[in-house]
């Protein structure tokens, strides 16, 4: 697969938006442990961020796997319904 460049920008992107998510629900983490008055914006930055990285994972990688991804017997169907969920 990495020697498909086309690939490697989709798997980048991908990459880009989970480590652009980690510190928002970490900070959301730490906010919920403090008790702070900024917690449901914290919260809500954290799960925007979060799913849509999550949407994002999961589009990438049925295009990645083709059909095959789409397939009842294969588990990236399932993880698809539950992120659009």
């Amino acid at each position: 697969i990495g020697t498909y460049q086309a690939i490697k920008h989709k798997l980048a992107d991908v990459l880009i938006a989970i480590e652009m998510a980690r510190p928002l629900v970490y900070g959301a983490a730490l906010s919920l442990a403090d008790s702070s008055a900024d917690t449901a914006r914290d919260v809500s930055a954290a799960k925007v961020a979060a799913a849509d990285a999550a949407l994002l994972a999961a589009r990438s990688s049925l295009q990645t796997h083709g059909a095959i991804g789409f397939t009842q017997e294969h588990d990236l169907s399932l993880l698809l319904l539950r992120v659009q969920a």
